[in-house]
């Protein structure tokens, strides 16, 4: 299995409904992009301040399910609507989880 993290850190002026629309658009892409094998997105319950805001969590068969979904029209504006509104992102794409 080939995984996906992501992780955000909003800018403290974005409203809550947009974090939590951008988060229900991001968990409707299973239903079109067919490489997805596994999908989790999930916000911070602020627990501690060292922490990211958002995180998705994907998995696919292989590299080449995870190039599809980086490329897919339905997730590229996504992923541009999210860069203007971050402070910080990071991401980790690995076969060892």
């Amino acid at each position: 299995m080939f995984h996906h993290i992501a992780m955000f850190r909003f800018r403290p002026e974005v409203p809550a409904e947009t974090v939590g629309s951008i988060r229900e658009r991001l968990l409707r892409l299973p239903e079109t992009i067919d490489s997805i094998r596994e999908y989790q997105v999930g916000r911070d319950l602020r627990l501690s301040d060292a922490t990211w805001d958002m995180v998705v969590v994907a998995g696919f068969e292989d590299e080449a399910g995870y190039r599809a979904y980086s490329t897919h029209p339905d997730h590229v504006p996504i992923v541009d609507e999210i860069r203007g509104l971050v402070t910080d992102r990071a991401a980790v794409q690995s076969t060892e989880l």
